[in-house]
């Protein structure tokens, strides 16, 4: 069993793949946060435009559309995909009003460092790198590796509905959340299911 859910009014599907955390001795980290991979498939095969408007216009659109129940899923098929960006993330902290750090004459990074060179030191450029694989082994997302799972689960009382197709054989996107604090940590889409990128 999978979590899964059909959004038809709103046009798309989503599949929720669980994380396991693994701590550098290989073994699970119970107390590490919750992750879980969301995968958006609209129904129609050029529906990713429609469905990326309304992932960037409502701001707990991801998070509202997680799956909150369990359904078969079958076939379930997802592709390998490899997704990478590097931004400079400068203007959208000052954007957010951190300046000091990057002004030569304001800054005070002297608790940052054990041995400050004589004239201080200051912020010259920041850059944020992200990088997410899915293969056939799980997903690799910002240089940590975590195993999809599913949760276990209890026989349902009432007879389960029928299983699900999702096979992303177009145009889909893909979210990366931490359910501790709500937040999407990676939004993005693939555009050719069919080349491995």
């Amino acid at each position: 069993m999978q979590y899964a859910e059909s959004f038809d009014d709103l046009g798309f599907k989503v599949l929720q793949c669980f994380y396991k955390m693994v701590g550098r001795d290989g073994k699970l980290d119970p107390k590490a946060p919750f992750f879980s991979m969301l995968i958006f498939l609209p129904h129609r095969r050029d529906g990713l435009g429609d469905l990326l408007r309304l992932a960037v216009s409502e701001p707990d659109f991801v998070m509202r559309c997680a799956p909150r129940r369990e359904q078969r899923v079958s076939p379930c098929k997802i592709p390998k995909f490899k997704f990478s960006a590097r931004l400079n993330a400068m203007d959208a902290l000052r954007g957010l009003g951190v300046a000091a750090p990057f002004d030569p004459l304001a800054a005070d990074l002297s608790g940052t460092v054990s041995n400050m060179p004589p004239n201080g030191l200051y912020v010259s450029s920041v850059w944020q790198k992200c990088a997410v694989e899915v293969d056939e082994e799980g997903t690799t997302a910002a240089g940590a590796t975590y195993t999809c799972s599913s949760p276990t689960y209890s026989p349902p009382s009432t007879p389960p509905p029928p299983p699900m197709s999702f096979v992303a054989d177009h145009p889909f996107l893909f979210a990366i959340v931490e359910y501790g604090k709500g937040q999407v940590l990676f939004l993005g889409h693939v555009m050719d299911p069919s080349k491995e990128t």
